[in-house]
This record gives structure tokens, C-alpha cells and sequence, in this order.
């Protein structure tokens, strides 16, 4: 089963805001998938806006994808999901100066998932078998709280398995994918976004990041 990409990750400095008030909405993570062999969902996005007008929206992580007609893809996003396995088929795209890519399924049966996009690059090519995790792309460093942090990291696939060796994997903003009979250690919710406005006094704007 596919990874779930990341959230859509901006950074931005000197943010000209006239307003005194903000409004924030923090995307939460996708929902963790229930019914068998279907993608994951997708994460919901983030944004600020001045009450009136938006300022900017991070688009939250593509779902990962599944295992059936249909559900084999990974879902667009801010970050792709990983496409599912067994199928070659294609990982879900990221939003242009967002995110990336969610890695393809390169093989026929026996084959995993691939992991989701993330803010630092695509995910990289999957490969191994039907018990192997495929991680999901990089995150992106910003030191905006005064110590650099790497957020907005792809979720690793699933192994298709049956369950008899559950391996922990780790979501991206887009909810892992249920893939074939995976205990629900294996099926992952994503993780919610995170908003930081750092303001200066007297200073150039603001300096805002959030996936």
C-alpha cells in the first residue's frame, strides 16, 4: 500500500499583512482508510488569511494508494501519495513550489508500494518485495523557531503482507493506504499541520511557514 505524501509546505518572509487580525485554519491529517485494498485519504489544508482575503494555502498530503481497480494510484496533494503495489502504476503529484511527487509502482506481483512525496523532493524509486517499507521523499529544513527543523517528510509505504510481520511506518499528512489484509498497526492516519508566524517589531512583515 502507498505512502501518504506530505502537506503542502510554504515558507515566506517580509508577508505585508495590514490587518491586526489573523484567521488560521491548521489542516488536520488524513483519516485512516477502513475499507480494504482503498487509497488513503487525503490530508486538509492549511491556510491564513486576513479575514477577507486568503494569504496563502498549503494543500494537505495526497492519500496513498490502494489495491484494486480504481485505487491504485497515489491521490494528488501538496505531496503525492505513493502509488499501491502489485500494479505499475503511477504515485500521486505534488503542487508546484509545495511539494513533490509520490514514488510510482515499479513492478508486477510481489512488489510494495511506494512512498509519498515530500517538501524536499520526490519519493524515491520503489523497490524490493511484498514484506519491504519504501521510504517516502525528504522534508524541507526552515529554522523560523531559531533552531532548523526538518518538516513535511513522505509517508513510507506498507508492506503488503498478511500481517505476520507488521512493520511500523511512518505517515505523511495523506493517510497510508489499506492495503490488502494489514492489521491496523499498518494502517496509518497522517499527522496534522503546523502553522509558526514568527513577527518582529518595527520590522519588514512577517515570516510565516506552515504545511
Amino acid at each position: 500500500a502507498g505512502g501518504g505524501g506530505a502537506g503542502g509546505m510554504i515558507y515566506e518572509t517580509g508577508v505585508a499583512v495590514s490587518s491586526k487580525m489573523l484567521s488560521i485554519t491548521v489542516g488536520k491529517g488524513g483519516d485512516v482508510q477502513t475499507t480494504e485494498h482503498r487509497q488513503g485519504n487525503n490530508g486538509e489544508n492549511s491556510s491564513i488569511s486576513n479575514g477577507v482575503t486568503q494569504i496563502a494555502c498549503a494543500f494537505g498530503g495526497g492519500g496513498g494508494g490502494g489495491r484494486n481497480d480504481g485505487n491504485w494510484e497515489g491521490k494528488e496533494g501538496g505531496s503525492g501519495g505513493g502509488a499501491g503495489g502489485y500494479e505499475v502504476k503511477e504515485g500521486g503529484k505534488g503542487t508546484e513550489n509545495q511539494g513533490h511527487d509520490g514514488a510510482d509502482s515499479t513492478s508486477v506481483n510481489g512488489k510494495g508500494g511506494g512512498g509519498g512525496g515530500g517538501a524536499g523532493g520526490d519519493a524515491p524509486e520503489s523497490k524490493g518485495g511484498s514484506t519491504v517499507v519504501n521510504l517516502g521523499g525528504p522534508g524541507r529544513e526552515c529554522d523560523i523557531t531559531g533552531e532548523k527543523v526538518v518538516y513535511a517528510v513522505g509517508g513510507a509505504s506498507a508492506p503488503n503482507t498478511d500481517g505476520s510481520n507488521p512493520i511500523s511506518t511512518k505517515p505523511g499528512c495523506g493517510s497510508n493506504a489499506y492495503g490488502r489484509t494489514a492489521p491496523e498497526s499498518q494502517r496509518k492516519p497522517g499527522c496534522d499541520g503546523i502553522v509558526v508566524i514568527r513577527y518582529a517589531a518595527r520590522k519588514n512583515g512577517l515570516a510565516i511557514m506552515f504545511y
